[in-house]
């Protein structure tokens, strides 16, 4: 800005579109809400990239809003032209909301399974209860020091949380206390 007026691109120079060489093409096909589908041979592709360190949920959410907005949605028009519209090609959310729910179920199922298994082996359901018990604690403890340490929870740093590893130490134990008991309980009876 100079003396408060915004320098415009035309007060630089002339702007004309020149002839360029076609270097390739793009296709889309669009399935519409109504079930029909269209074919569009010829349409402009856009990537967004997630800079480092953002948080996923909260801009692609973002970027949502903002496809509504240049879309024209809930009865607003649109910032694009007629006959115009974005749309999403490969949208990572499905995928970042699957894979949250698979990881989700994968450790309930774990940690039911591995109480189950517990319990038919040790024989004991307070001991079974207990090391169970510690696998949300585990969790809860690595989540905190990923945290503090800006480590991602990506599915790599999840799967080294192993549930082997917090459960042989537990039942390790637990197993040395029950063994200690039974004796304590045996040196009092004889």
């Amino acid at each position: 800005m100079q003396n408060g007026t915004p320098v415009r691109v035309r007060d630089l120079g002339n702007v004309v579109q020149a002839p360029k060489v076609r270097l390739g093409q793009l296709g889309k096909t669009i399935h519409k809400e109504d079930g029909t589908i269209l074919n569009n041979d010829d349409v402009v592709e856009g990537i967004v990239l997630l800079r480092k360190g953002a948080v996923a949920e909260t801009t692609l959410d973002a970027l949502h809003q903002k496809i509504d907005e240049l879309n024209g949605k809930n009865g607003n028009a649109g910032l694009l032209p007629i006959g115009v519209k974005l749309v999403p090609h490969l949208d990572r959310s499905e995928l970042m909301h699957h894979t949250t729910h698979t990881v989700l179920r994968n450790l309930t199922d774990g940690v039911l399974l591995v109480t189950l298994i517990l319990f038919l082996f040790l024989g004991n359901v307070r001991s079974a209860l207990i090391v169970a018990i510690t696998i949300p604690f585990a969790g809860i403890t690595a989540f905190i020091l990923m945290y503090h340490t800006r480590v991602s929870a990506n599915l790599l740093s999840l799967g080294a949380v192993d549930f082997g590893i917090i459960v042989d130490g537990s039942i390790v134990m637990v197993e040395a206390i029950l063994r200690r008991r039974e004796a304590e309980i045996l040196a009092l009876i004889l």
